[in-house]
C-alpha cells in the first residue's frame, strides 16, 4: 500500500509540520510506502505570484499528472494545500478518482488567512460566503497578493463545491474544528475526530533548570505573546522561557534584555522544546485566535504540567477533565498573570496523566487512523 502525503510547509514552522513529520513515521509503521508532494519541505515563498496564476488554468492537470506515471497512491493525506497545490490539485483528485483524506489544522477552509481573526478580532463572516469579495475588501492578510490568491482559491472551492466532492473524510483534530466544519456545509458523516498523537521519549526529555513557565510557538500577534511579556512584568519571581520565530521576534528578543526573568532560547528543533517543555513547571498559550489544536499544550499535558490558556470557544475543552487547562480571559495580561500564579500550585494526579496519554498516544492515534482508511 502507498500513501502521498500532501503538505505545503509554512513559512514558520508550527505544529502542523510537527505533525506531518510523526505522521509519516506512523504510516511506515503501518507498512506503508510514503511519499511527499510537494517534495521539497521547505517554504516558497517566491510561488505565491505563480500560484495566483495558476488557478486561471482550471483544467490543466499535467503538472500533477507524473504523480500516476512514477506510483499511484492508494490514497492521499492532505494537509496544507496552499497555495503551490491549490484547488486544481483538488479537481486532479477527483477527476482521477483518487481516495482523499484530509486533516484539518486551520480555518482556511473558509478563511483567507486561516486564523479567522481581523483586526485582532474573531472573524466568522466567510463561514457560509460563496465568495471571497471581504477578505479583499479588508486585505485580511495584510499582503494583497496573497489575500488576492487565497480568496480566489476560496472561492473556487466553494463554486464548484471540491471540499465535499473530493475529500472522502475530513479528520477534525479537534471537537471546535469538527463542528466548525459542519457548519460550513460539509456533511457530519464525513467528519471524524482524531486527537493528534504526541511522540517524546520520556527518558531522553529530562533536562535540568527548567523554567516556571515555558512557551514554545509561533511569535505572532494572533499568539499573544505580547500578553505574555507584558504578564511577565507582574511575574519576576518566576522564570519564563520563550521558543519559535515570527514576526515579533524581535520583541521578544528586546523584553528579553529588559526583564530579567524572561529568556529567549531562540529556534528550536522540536525535541529541543520538548525537553524544555518536560523540566519546566507549567505551559502557557496566550493567544487571542481560535486554536485548532495547539500542540504545545497537548505536550504540556502530556508531561503531567498544568497549561494556562486563553479562554476561546475552541479551547473550553481544554478546561475540562481529563485535561488540566487553565483558562484566563484572552488578551488581558493581568489576568493571564493571575493564571500563571494559579497554576504553578496546581497538582496533576498521576490517573489525568495516564487518561491523557493514553489518548494521545501513537496506539491510539494510528488505531483511530486505520479505521478512518478502511471507510475511504
Amino acid at each position: 500500500m502507498r500513501v502521498l502525503i500532501a503538505h505545503v510547509p509554512y513559512e514558520y514552522r508550527g505544529g502542523e509540520d510537527v505533525h506531518v513529520d510523526v505522521l509519516f513515521e506512523v504510516y511506515k509503521k503501518l507498512g506503508y510506502e510514503v511519499d511527499f508532494i510537494p517534495k521539497k519541505r521547505v517554504f516558497h515563498k517566491k510561488k505565491l505570484r505563480e500560484s495566483v496564476r495558476s488557478l486561471l488554468a482550471l483544467n490543466s492537470f499535467s503538472d500533477f499528472d507524473h504523480i500516476l506515471k512514477t506510483n499511484r497512491p492508494d490514497f492521499i493525506h492532505m494537509h496544507n494545500a496552499f497555495p503551490l497545490l491549490g484547488p486544481r490539485f483538488f479537481q486532479w483528485v477527483l477527476e482521477k478518482k483518487i481516495p482523499l483524506l484530509m486533516t484539518i489544522h486551520n480555518h482556511r477552509f473558509y478563511c483567507t488567512n486561516g486564523l479567522a481573526l481581523r483586526a485582532g478580532k474573531i472573524c466568522k463572516i466567510c463561514l457560509n460566503a460563496k465568495t471571497g469579495w471581504r477578505p479583499l475588501l479588508y486585505n485580511c492578510n495584510s499582503d494583497f497578493v496573497k489575500t488576492l490568491y487565497h480568496a480566489m482559491a476560496i472561492t473556487e472551492m466553494r463554486a464548484l463545491d471540491l471540499y465535499s466532492k473530493s475529500v472522502r473524510k475530513f479528520i477534525a483534530t479537534s471537537p471546535y474544528v469538527q463542528n466548525e466544519l459542519i457548519r460550513s456545509g460539509i456533511p457530519s458523516k464525513q467528519v471524524v475526530h482524531i486527537l493528534n498523537p504526541i511522540q517524546p521519549n520520556i527518558t531522553e526529555t529530562v533536562i535540568e533548570n527548567g523554567f516556571d513557565v515555558f512557551y514554545a510557538g509561533r511569535l505572532s500577534e494572533e499568539k499573544g505573546i505580547i500578553y505574555l511579556l507584558k504578564a511577565a512584568k507582574f511575574l519576576p519571581e518566576l522564570s519564563i522561557g520563550i521558543v519559535g520565530d515570527g514576526p515579533l521576534k524581535q520583541l521578544v528578543e528586546r523584553s528579553a534584555e529588559t526583564l530579567k526573568n524572561i529568556k529567549y532560547m531562540g529556534v528550536v528543533d522540536s525535541k529541543t522544546a520538548l525537553k524544555f517543555m518536560s523540566s519546566s513547571r507549567l505551559g502557557v498559550l496566550p493567544s487571542i485566535c481560535n486554536e485548532i489544536l495547539p500542540t504545545s499544550v497537548m505536550e504540556a499535558f502530556y508531561f503531567g504540567k498544568p497549561c494556562v490558556i486563553a479562554r476561546q470557544e475552541s479551547t473550553e475543552w481544554l478546561g475540562s477533565p481529563p485535561f488540566n487547562g487553565i483558562l484566563v480571559k484572552s488578551g488581558d495580561a493581568e489576568d493571564l498573570a493571575q493564571g500563571i500564579r494559579k497554576g504553578i500550585s496546581k497538582q496533576v494526579s498521576k490517573d489525568s496523566i495516564n487518561t491523557i496519554r493514553e489518548k494521545l498516544s501513537i496506539e491510539n492515534f494510528s488505531n483511530e487512523l486505520s479505521q478512518v482508511i478502511k471507510n475511504i
